[in-house]
């Protein structure tokens, strides 16, 4: 478990903007103000968006469980973040880039990954 906020790994993957993807492992500090502390072992992926300075990484844009990513969302198709900003889309070549970033960490075992 660790005990400090980590940013890293962080990748950033250019869109039609330039996405800043952080992973938040068990025992991160995430969140608004970073006041919450993930309790589960599956990490999180955030996406934020780059061009607006809310942060270090830039704008908070969603989250999500990496199992959600992986296992649950077709490998290579593109992904809505917030339906109400249309530049917050992942083309399916930048999402599968993700997808692609994501396995390679190996950060879930493979057998619960249901994709190829």
């Amino acid at each position: 478990m660790t005990t400090a906020t980590t940013y890293l790994p962080v990748r950033l993957f250019m869109d039609k903007i330039l996405w800043a993807v952080r992973i938040v492992h068990q025992g991160d500090h995430y969140g608004r103000n970073l006041c919450l502390v993930h309790e589960r072992t599956e990490p999180m992926v955030e996406f934020y968006d780059t061009r607006y300075l809310f942060s270090d990484l830039g704008q908070f844009v969603s989250r999500y469980n990496l199992s959600t990513l992986l296992d649950n969302h077709p490998f290579g198709h593109g992904l809505c973040l917030d339906g109400g900003v249309p530049d917050w889309t992942l083309s399916d070549a930048c999402f599968g880039k993700v997808q692609g970033w994501l396995k390679n960490l190996d950060l879930m075992p493979e057998k619960e990954l249901n994709h190829v």
